[in-house]
């Protein structure tokens, strides 16, 4: 039997690139809509605690990007570090696990990767100069890095409930810049004035968009979702072109929201593949996340391909 290839949080640190990122999660989301795509998912508390375990099997179809991969992964929300991933990548030929990939890191480039790749077919070629995230956890930071490596804002504003966490990641980010690009706002409303893109990253449970903030024609890249609770006011969803990932995701993670009455225009892969066209510059646009097995089955293809080109390198 062919050994296990491990590959750990060091190794995965050295090998992720955001232009490499970009093209995997991009495929995975083109993937669903032209029916490259087998995925699904499955979330348990574990007994009567707040920790649960979530499985994302995924299959993608594809000869750079394709594979058999399932993500593992707890959330154990009182630890310091509440949240540990893994990724095992299988062999197509016989379904035998051929590695095990440190996810957490994977976790983040990949949703954040997905909301460059909606916030790109969204808006287009639309002059962007201001960008605001809402949370200034890892999901926050990894969408100021990816956003700024793409978009390169004039200005990118975070907040944060506790607004030290805002400030240490905001001097963080600035740290050998000529110029500060990076602020921290006080409130919501001061970080969202007159923002062309807005990122909320945070768990989901309260809301902390309200539409009186949000500019004609911005979009907004919705990260956080509980089965109960949203980030955006019912008003904004409703004065907004929603697009998910999946359709199917839907079904099963969105049901309080089509409860409200709201309509999910199309996913990004139509978008992609030119079947569906976004609206009109001065609509607001929603990308509400979910997080696909396909998209961590091509980061986790990537990423192997990655390191056993290097070690081939290196022996």
């Amino acid at each position: 039997m062919p050994s296990l290839v491990q590959i750990s949080e060091e190794d995965v640190r050295g090998l992720l690139k955001w232009d490499h990122t970009f093209k995997a999660v991009e495929c995975a989301l083109e993937g669903v809509t032209r029916g490259w795509v087998s995925q699904t998912s499955q979330w348990m508390s574990l007994g009567q605690t707040e920790n649960i375990m979530i499985i994302l099997p995924g299959y993608l179809n594809h000869e750079k990007y394709g594979g058999i991969a399932y993500k593992f992964f707890t959330i154990f929300p009182s630890n310091d570090r509440p949240m540990f991933t893994h990724i095992a990548l299988m062999n197509e030929n016989s379904g035998e696990i051929k590695a095990m990939i440190f996810g957490n890191d994977i976790t983040e480039w990949r949703t954040a990767a997905a909301s460059v790749v909606a916030t790109k077919h969204l808006i287009g070629a639309r002059p962007q100069k201001i960008l605001a995230i809402c949370g200034a956890g890892a999901e926050g930071r990894a969408h100021a890095v990816a956003f700024q490596h793409f978009f390169n804002y004039e200005q990118v504003r975070i907040w944060n409930r506790t607004p030290s966490r805002a400030q240490k990641l905001v001097e963080a980010l600035n740290h050998n810049l000529s110029q500060p690009i990076f602020l921290a706002a006080e409130t919501v409303e001061e970080c969202l004035k007159n923002a062309d893109v807005i990122v909320t990253a945070t768990p989901g449970d309260d809301v902390i968009v309200q539409l009186k903030w949000v500019k004609p024609g911005a979009h907004i890249n919705a990260i956080g979702v509980s089965s109960t609770g949203t980030e955006l006011d019912i008003p904004t969803y409703k004065a907004g072109h929603v697009y998910v990932d999946s359709i199917e995701n839907v079904k099963h993670r969105l049901q309080h929201l089509q409860a409200h009455g709201i309509q999910f225009k199309a996913q990004i892969g139509d978008l992609i593949t030119k079947s569906a066209v976004p609206p009109e510059s001065t609509e607001i646009t929603i990308f509400q996340s979910l997080g696909m097995g396909s998209e961590d089955c091509a980061m986790a293809r990537m990423i192997y391909d990655l390191h056993m080109n290097k070690f081939k390198t290196a022996s």
